[in-house]
C-alpha cells in the first residue's frame, strides 16, 4: 500500500528543521536526512516591474497601436484600439494570457499603469533586463502613449550553503539540500546553521500508518481465508497455502 511504500522511499525515521532561522524557513521532506548546513542569504529574487508615463486618469485615452511585451524570450502583443482608456489597457493586458500583472496607481495627481511579472527573477546566465522587455508601436493620433520604463529590474535569489554558490529564479529553494525545500524572507550579513533533526511526532505518525495499512490487509485476508461449505474456492484465496502463511 502507499504507507508501505513511503516507509520504503523514505524509511520510518522523519525529520525537520529544528534550527531557528531568520533568514529563511525550511521544511523536510521524506526524502530527507539529519545533517547541518551552514546558510547565508545574499539577495532575494524580485519581479521585474515596469511603469508608465503619467496620465491624467484612469478614463484618460491611450494611443491606438500595439504593446509588445517579452517574457524571457516569450513575446506578447497587446491590440490597442482607438478610444482605449488607461484602465482598458490595464484589463487587456491582463487578459492577454502574458505573465504579468497590470493595474493602475496613482500619487494623487496623476495616474499610471504599472506591469509587473508574475514569477520572480530572469533565466540563469541571460541578462536581467531580460526578464521584462516591450515596445509600442503607435497607429492613432488621440491620446498619450503609455511610455513605460523600468521602474525595478528583476532580480535573482543569491545564497551560500556551505561555502557553495548558489543562484535561483524563485525564493522558494529546491534542489540544493536533498529533501528540503528553503523558503528565503531575508538577506543575512553572516551564515545561519540549519539543522535537519529528528522527528519523533513524524517517526511515530510514519509507523502508525504502516501499522493500519497491514492490519487492513490482515482483514482482507481473514475475509478471504473464512469460507464454508457454500463458499466459492475458486473466487476467493482459501485455497492459496502462501496467503494463509500471512495470517
Amino acid at each position: 500500500g502507499a504507507a508501505a511504500k513511503a516507509l520504503g522511499d523514505g524509511g520510518v525515521l522523519s525529520v525537520k528543521a529544528t534550527s531557528a532561522n531568520s533568514a529563511f524557513s525550511a521544511t523536510a521532506s521524506s526524502d530527507a536526512l539529519g545533517g547541518r548546513y551552514a546558510v547565508r542569504v545574499d539577495a532575494l529574487a524580485s519581479a521585474a516591474k515596469a511603469r508608465s508615463g503619467a496620465f491624467a486618469s484612469n478614463d484618460a485615452l491611450v494611443r491606438a497601436g500595439t504593446l509588445h511585451l517579452d517574457l524571457s524570450g516569450n513575446g506578447y502583443d497587446i491590440a490597442i484600439n482607438e478610444g482605449d482608456t488607461l484602465a482598458g489597457v490595464a484589463n487587456s493586458i491582463n487578459r492577454s494570457g502574458a505573465g504579468v500583472s497590470a493595474a493602475i496607481i496613482s500619487d494623487g495627481t496623476s495616474s499610471y499603469l504599472s506591469v509587473t511579472n508574475i514569477d520572480t527573477g530572469f533565466a540563469l546566465g541571460a541578462a536581467p533586463g531580460s526578464a521584462l522587455t516591450f515596445s509600442e508601436t503607435s497607429t492613432g493620433a488621440t491620446g498619450q502613449p503609455l511610455a513605460l520604463s523600468i521602474v525595478s529590474p528583476a532580480t535573482n535569489a543569491l545564497l551560500n550553503v556551505d561555502g557553495l554558490p548558489i543562484e535561483q529564479r524563485s525564493n522558494d529553494i529546491v534542489g540544493v539540500i536533498p529533501g528540503v525545500t528553503m523558503s528565503l524572507k531575508a538577506t543575512s550579513a553572516t551564515a545561519e546553521t540549519l539543522v535537519l533533526g529528528n522527528d519523533a511526532e513524524g517517526t511515530a505518525a510514519n509507523v502508525t500508518k504502516f501499522v493500519a495499512s497491514y492490519n487492513d490487509v490482515i482483514k482482507v485476508i481473514q475475509r478471504q481465508l473464512s469460507v464454508d461449505e457454500a463458499s466459492k474456492r475458486s473466487s476467493t484465496l482459501a485455497g492459496d497455502g502462501a496467503i494463509r502463511g500471512l495470517q
